[in-house]
Parts: structure tokens; sequence; C-alpha cells
């Protein structure tokens, strides 16, 4: 049994950004159904919730670790 999410506003991720209102069933940590959905759930959440894809920040200065202490007796206008 899974979660179900009732009379969700559900912010898609498809080329129109559609915004629309449904119910969505998850299984297993995924999401199994998205729609109109009558089933047993283990959890039920009734109340009017946004559901979104998760933002991700994937902007990291990582490759910069190897150049540590490179530039540290330039100025930032010469480092650049």
């Amino acid at each position: 049994m899974g979660i179900l999410i009732k009379d969700a506003i559900i912010v898609t991720q498809d080329s129109g950004r559609n915004i629309r209102e449904g119910d969505i069933y998850i299984e297993d940590g995924r999401i199994a159904e998205v729609g109109d959905i009558n089933i047993e759930a283990e959890y039920i959440i009734k109340d009017k919730k946004i559901v979104m894809p998760g933002l991700i920040n994937t902007h990291t200065h990582l490759p910069m670790v190897l150049m540590i202490g490179y530039g540290d007796d330039l100025s930032l206008e010469e480092w650049l």
C-alpha cells in the first residue's frame, strides 16, 4: 500500500508546464498514478497541496578544487 494525495495542485514538467488538479498515488517511493484515483492507501493526504518536481541546484565549483592556491598572488581581474 502506498500514499494517496487527494485534490492536489500538480505542477507538471511537460512541455507546456501545465498546472492541473488531481490525485497522486505513490507506491514504493515512485509516482504510480496521476488522475482521479479511488484506491485504498496506507496514508491519505486530503488537504489542498501543491505538488511539484524537486528543485536541485547543480551549480558547483568542484573543478576548481584542482586549482586551489594557483592564483593566490593574482588580483581577481588578472585571475579572470
